[in-house]
This record gives structure tokens, sequence and C-alpha cells, in this order.
């Protein structure tokens, strides 16, 4: 090894590692997201939920409204049916906020992740275009070196005539 393949050997480390380090960045990119996604259908489900106890407790309401007959024992019955159904509500309602806040979390995680990995991408181009450049500039030098050495030899080739 050369003393100046030392340098390229050390580019050369250097840019694998930035690689590296930019593809593992992606992989938890793409798992926060897909962890993302798995707490906005969670958080969508919860919703549903929500959605249709509300939309019950409307139709028991509704119902008591229009019954003709109101018997105690009735409406003792339609009470305890609303109050399990107000009951599982608000249980219902908590679990979507803290869906919500473990969604808010995981979201602010992602642009991390995503910051974190257009760093790396970031560094891991810029290495490239260094090494590229440094190439150019190698066979341009290279390239001048061999000029030089054929005019040497075509101007010694001369002087011999």
């Amino acid at each position: 090894m050369t003393k100046s393949d030392k340098p390229r050997e050390h580019r050369q480390q250097l840019l694998s590692l930035h690689l590296l380090r930019e593809r593992v960045a992606l992989a938890e990119l793409q798992q926060q997201q897909r962890t993302v996604e798995l707490f906005e259908e969670k958080r969508n489900e919860i919703r549903a939920t929500v959605s249709a106890f509300e939309s019950l407790l409307g139709q028991q309401i509704n119902q008591r409204l229009e019954a003709s007959v109101f018997t105690p024992a009735r409406l003792q019955e339609d009470q305890n049916s609303r109050d399990i159904i107000r009951r599982d509500l608000v249980k219902e309602e908590l679990y979507l906020e803290t869906a919500e806040d473990d969604l808010s979390t995981a979201i602010t995680e992602l642009r991390k992740r995503y910051t974190h990995w257009q760093q790396h991408r970031v560094r891991a181009e810029a290495l490239c275009k260094l090494d590229d450049q440094q190439k150019r500039s190698s066979a341009l030098r290279e390239q001048k070196r061999l000029q030089a050495e054929l005019d040497d030899k075509q101007a010694g080739g001369y002087a011999s005539h």
C-alpha cells in the first residue's frame, strides 16, 4: 500500500460507515412510520367505537321519547342501559385521548428520525461527491504525469536524432 492509498482507503471506510449509518437511520425511520400507522389505526378504531356508542345512546334516548308505555320497571331498565352506555362511552373517550397522545408522541419521534436520516444522507452524499472529485483529480494528475512522461520521451527521442 502506497502512501497515497491510505487517504483513499480512509475515505472509502468513512464513506462505507456513513452509508451504513444512513441505511440504519432509514430502517429506523421506516419502522417508526409503521408505528405511526398502527397508532393511527388504533385511534381510528377507538373513534369508530366512540361514534357507535354515541349513536347507540342517541337511539336509546329517541326510543324512550317515542315509547307509549312508561312503566317504572321499563323506565329503570332504560336508565340502566343508558348508564352502561355512558360509562363505556366515557371509558372509550379516555382511551381515545390516550391514543391521540400516543400518536402525537409517535409523530414527534418520526420527525426526529426523519431529521436524523436526512443528516446521514446529506453526509453520505457529500462524501460520495468528495470521493468522486478526488478520483477525478487523481485520474487527471495521472493523465498529466503520463503525458509529461510521453513528452519527455518524445523530447528525448528528438534530441538523439
